[in-house]
């Protein structure tokens, strides 16, 4: 079974801002390859991803967003909230 780990990343907006996207939950589902086979060719190999995301036990949620303007820092993506304490 892959680990379970949190995904951060941002997406550009028309208005030059950015979008961010927190997934509080995710694994790493499936990949796929894109392979050159040209002798001595240095070109980068494409990578695809493929993510399950799924809810927090603690709370239910699956992503956070914020919208950050132009020349933001994008230091939101830097920390996940910690999990709320769970009592016995």
């Amino acid at each position: 079974m892959p680990p379970e780990f949190a995904l951060t990343f941002s997406a550009l907006r028309a208005d030059g801002g950015y979008r961010l996207y927190r997934y509080y939950v995710a694994k790493c589902s499936g990949y796929k390859i894109t392979h050159s086979t040209r002798g001595e060719n240095n070109e980068a190999q494409t990578y695809e991803l493929t993510f399950k995301r799924s809810p927090r036990a603690c709370d239910g949620k699956i992503r956070g967003t914020k919208d950050v303007d132009k020349g933001t820092a994008l230091t939101w993506l830097d920390t996940i909230p910690a999990f709320p304490e769970v009592g016995d």
